[in-house]
């Protein structure tokens, strides 16, 4: 909700600009990184691959589809 408040900041303050649609996705582009690398680092994790084998046996495989950028 922060990031909301941010963008509304930006865009009360010059609405005659574009700066929280750059604001905006700006953000967006960071956030999606950062949550990309997040479920890297979970696939790597020891007990997440634990929790993998617990649920679904030995030699569960997983794969993950990232969205492709143009």
């Amino acid at each position: 909700m922060l990031e909301l408040a941010r963008i509304e900041e930006a865009r009360t303050a010059d609405p005659t600009l574009p700066v929280a649609c750059a604001y905006a996705r700006g953000l967006h582009k960071l956030m999606a990184y950062k949550d990309e690398y997040e479920v890297a680092r979970l696939h790597l994790d020891p007990a997440e691959r634990a929790a993998v084998t617990a649920e679904f046996g030995e030699g569960a495989h997983t794969s993950v589809q990232l969205h492709r950028r143009c």
